[in-house]
């Protein structure tokens, strides 16, 4: 049986992207390129990506970037909106945070701002052999 596949939603930077994706695979999660979904891609167009695949599973870092019409990316907005869209679905966010960004996410969950769908990732632990458990029991 294949492992589970990972819709990957705007990555980070190849340094930071290949301790997540040892992350994920260490966990027998697996990424295919053509599930990448490009960093500056627009919500909208992040979105119906993700609905077109049967993939439950998404690797959303919260970090702030801007698309291509100079929108203001994050993680958090885009699961809101995708859950939003597709209350249904049953998805299951991995969502890795640096500690530049942990105000931001903290004060996201303190006023209630982060769907219960998202598990939030220390980039600081990414190597921590424990982080797998808890991956693997969020996405079930």
């Amino acid at each position: 049986m294949a492992p589970p596949r990972v819709t990957v939603v705007r990555p980070y930077g190849e340094r930071v992207r290949a301790r997540v994706f040892a992350l994920l695979s260490r966990a027998s999660l697996e990424v295919v390129p053509d599930d990448i979904v490009p960093s500056g891609t627009s919500d909208a167009d992040a979105i119906a990506r993700v609905l077109a695949s049967p993939n439950r599973i998404l690797l959303v870092p919260f970090h702030a970037h801007r698309d291509a019409s100079e929108d203001t990316l994050d993680g958090i907005s885009f699961v809101r909106l995708l859950v939003a869209t597709a209350p249904n679905r049953g998805f299951r966010v991995i969502m890795p945070v640096s500690r530049f960004a942990a105000a931001a996410v903290s004060l996201a969950r303190t006023a209630g701002d982060m769907p219960s769908a998202v598990l939030l990732v220390d980039e600081d632990e990414l190597a921590d052999p424990g982080l797998v458990t808890k991956v693997l029991a969020h996405v079930g």
